[in-house]
């Protein structure tokens, strides 16, 4: 929303690399105004209205972490634990071997 970021940003931005990774594109990706002011609204207003949509199809797994990130408070302790296992058992689950201590 333009203002001062912190850890929950780093993760929602991770959210959003992730489901890209996932899906090939984001809602927002080629929009484009007549300024960078105007370009930046439009992408924020596009994120809002496609909330709701853009996990839909991929693994439980990412709506739990975006849903979470975007609940997070601006001065919250992510739990990066809970999300590293998350995304262990997905993995897990799918089949690939899991390395601990990364």
């Amino acid at each position: 929303m333009g203002v001062e970021s912190s850890r929950r940003d780093d993760l929602e931005s991770l959210a959003y690399l992730l489901i890209y990774f996932m899906r090939g594109t984001l809602p927002w990706r080629k929009l484009k105004g007549t300024t960078t002011a105007e370009t930046w609204d439009l992408i924020r207003d596009k994120k809002i209205e496609t909330a709701p949509l853009l996990t839909v199809g991929l693994p439980s797994e990412f709506e739990v972490f975006y849903s979470y990130v975007r609940g997070l408070e601006f001065g919250d302790l992510p739990d990066y634990e809970g999300l590293r296992q998350l995304f262990r058992s997905l993995a897990e689950r799918e089949g690939y071997r899991v390395r601990r201590g990364i």
